[in-house]
């Protein structure tokens, strides 16, 4: 599996990342949404890092995230259990 798909994953993190910081630099309003997400996230975790690149990885993590999941059913198509020992 990892063979076959892990340069998909693995371009949806890069895109990911430079999308995100992208658009976070060129829209005030993402940019203050990416602080106050970074500021949250300090608040429970302090991981030693501003709130803009706090904000930055875990937008470019939920980007990732959705993009994971449409790829998954796009390739895949929905979710069929037609047989429970196809999955023992």
């Amino acid at each position: 599996m990892p063979l076959r798909s892990g340069l998909s994953h693995a371009a949806s993190g890069f895109t990911s990342l430079v999308a995100s910081a992208y658009l976070s630099a060129h829209s005030a309003v993402l940019m203050n949404a990416t602080r106050a997400i970074g500021r949250t996230v300090l608040t429970v975790a302090p991981l030693g890092l501003s709130a803009y690149v706090t904000g930055l990885l875990v937008v470019a993590a939920a980007v990732s995230f959705v993009w994971g999941v449409a790829y998954h059913l796009r390739r895949h198509g929905g979710v069929e259990l037609t047989d429970e020992r196809d999955y023992m």
